[in-house]
């Protein structure tokens, strides 16, 4: 796929059945890497200039833990181009 897939801004949604809690996924791991917490990836993710975590239940009753990571087009080696093409968002 091209480049435009990338965004400004990417949203990860964690829906997490049965937990209550930001701090339960932020310190939980995924299974492809056990050696980072899921709260220190997007947290120190250095393309990232602004991080922010939020809680809420959802319309179905699932609880949900949203993470929005806004990248720093200024750092990200593609950055430039992406601001040149015109990319605009792009939804994990």
């Amino acid at each position: 796929m091209r480049l435009k897939i990338f965004s400004m801004i990417a949203v990860v949604i964690f829906a997490v059945s049965l937990l209550g809690c930001t701090s339960i996924v932020k310190s939980g791991t995924l299974d492809f890497d056990k050696s980072i917490s899921i709260g220190k990836a997007f947290d120190t993710y250095k393309y990232f200039k602004k991080v922010e975590w939020k809680y809420f239940v959802n319309d179905n009753r699932r609880e949900i833990v949203e993470v929005v990571g806004t990248v720093d087009f200024d750092k990200h080696p593609e950055g430039n181009a992406w601001k040149n093409n015109g990319t605009v968002n792009y939804f994990v």
